[in-house]
């Protein structure tokens, strides 16, 4: 008898303690309790704590364990890195507070203190950031000028010379990536819309071929496909580079993207919700950033979730997730799923959305 209660009680803590589990229960839990967490902080913990040690026991947790972990994020940031090490911190002193567990190897890590710029970005700076095009000169091969002088002279006292971002040569046509949204409006401010202006009507008033993208073209994919179509009808099309490697931070781990699929997967399918659904939420979306990453997010995890529906059919199966709901399903059941009142279930942005650095750091 003890020993099939030590078993028992074994099997629920196998279930109940991994990270994924734990990590969900207390979100629930501070929602419970009228503490919810800020959208931001959510996306930590699913994303990177529950996403990269989704089937670690919080109470048999090591410190090769958390050395992985702190390695994998800082390989997409310094930030990332401190953000996790804290929500990580966050979730052992959660349990060290229940009883769950008595100490933690995370105690002996340190979270780094704020990270001191050794300057701020100028404004022009981060404007450049914003022009993603840049690449398509090594990624396509085709020719280009990076802001050149404009070939008519346009210096006065209101203005300097004016330098276009991009110069095609071979097809004689200028491009100019602008930071604004769908009515033109900048979060740069009003003189960054007049120089919007002003520079359509130089061009206008000279008559030199102008294509434009802008930042709500980038959040929303279309800003590089509408550029394509304008290269190629002027006798440029692109041509594609496969051995070419990127620039940048790498891309999302096979492990994390894994993590964060199965995830949201266990959302969707314990929320009872389609992907027709899902695609009406994406696309009722208002903010550019989350349409974009919700619309990419969706796109990936339809066609996961298609060949994982493809083989439970083909093996005559069904999952653990179908379980539980065919269960809940039953005639007598009191339980039901609920539709659209989580924000996880009812929003892919919850998960899809990437990581942000807060702007404050919680109590651990």
């Amino acid at each position: 008898m003890e020993k099939r209660r030590a078993e028992a009680k074994e099997a629920d803590a196998s279930k109940s303690l991994v990270m994924s589990t734990y990590v969900a229960d207390y979100i629930e839990r501070r929602r419970t309790e009228r503490k919810p967490l800020i959208l931001q902080h959510e996306r930590i913990l699913s994303r990177d704590v529950a996403g990269l040690m989704p089937d670690v026991r919080i109470d048999r947790i090591t410190t090769a364990d958390i050395d992985a972990f702190l390695k994998e994020l800082a390989l997409r940031s310094i930030s990332a890195r401190t953000w996790g090490l804290i929500y990580l911190k966050v979730i052992l002193n959660d349990a060290k507070r229940r009883g769950t567990i008595v100490a933690s190897p995370a105690d002996a890590y340190t979270v780094p203190d704020k990270v001191v710029r050794e300057r701020v970005l100028r404004t022009s700076e981060v404007q450049r950031i914003l022009e993603a095009c840049r690449d398509n000169g090594t990624t396509h091969g085709i020719v280009y000028s990076y802001e050149r002088e404009y070939e008519h002279p346009t210096a006065t006292l209101d203005h300097g010379q004016y330098r276009p971002d991009f110069f095609f040569p071979d097809i004689d046509l200028y491009h100019e990536h602008f930071a604004i949204d769908d009515k033109g409006r900048s979060h740069f401010g009003r003189q960054y819309e007049e120089g919007v202006a002003w520079k359509r009507r130089l061009h206008a008033e000279r008559e030199t071929a102008l294509v434009e993208t802008t930042s709500h073209q980038i959040r929303r994919r279309q800003a590089l496909p509408h550029l394509a179509d304008v290269l190629a009808q002027r006798g440029q099309p692109l041509k594609y580079d496969r051995n070419r490697r990127s620039k940048g931070p790498p891309p999302i781990g096979d492990r994390e993207l894994a993590g964060l699929i199965r995830t949201f997967q266990q959302h969707v399918k314990g929320g009872g919700i389609t992907i027709d659904q899902l695609r009406t939420a994406a696309a009722a979306e208002t903010d550019d950033v989350d349409a974009a990453r919700s619309e990419v997010f969706l796109w990936i995890y339809e066609r996961i979730a298609a060949e994982w529906e493809r083989q439970l059919t083909h093996g005559g199966c069904i999952d653990f997730d179908d379980m539980l709901r065919r269960c809940a399903m039953r005639p007598g059941s009191s339980f039901r799923p609920i539709h659209g009142r989580s924000r996880n279930q009812s929003r892919p942005r919850t998960i899809a959305k990437g990581y942000r650095s807060p702007h404050s750091r919680p109590k651990t």
